[in-house]
């Protein structure tokens, strides 16, 4: 398989700056120290702020799916990968037009079933 040159990745990228500034850090960020190749770290969002403005960024460029697993990761404590396992149906009853006010899951790390009342930041 042929890689592109840099070349054409930045002119391919230059449609999408930001997808593009993000991959350039990130190229910087891996190889620094002489070339060698350096994973970066990952920090945890410490308070509420960072989660407002996380929230809102996805809000404000119209990611509506980003921001609602962001709300409720944090208002149901589930994890990220029992998120993304729900459908439409799990959580909104098209016969009613009204979201669910629970959600039965199987967490896909322990396998137990559990059923996860959404409160009014999620509604």
């Amino acid at each position: 398989m042929k890689m592109p040159l840099f070349a054409d990745v930045q002119a391919y990228a230059a449609r999408y700056n930001d997808e593009y500034n993000v991959l350039k850090k990130l190229l910087h960020c891996l190889f620094l120290n002489g070339g060698n190749f350096i994973v970066p770290t990952t920090q945890p969002i410490r308070n509420k702020y960072q989660v407002r403005e996380l929230s809102q960024f996805y809000l404000n460029r119209g990611e509506l799916r980003n921001y609602l697993l962001i709300i409720m990761v944090v208002h149901t404590a589930l994890r990220i990968s029992d998120l993304l396992h729900l459908k439409w149906y799990d959580v909104y009853d098209f016969n009613r037009n009204r979201l669910r006010e629970s959600v039965s899951i199987t967490e896909t790390k322990t396998r137990k079933s559990k059923i996860v009342k959404l409160n009014n930041a999620i509604l």
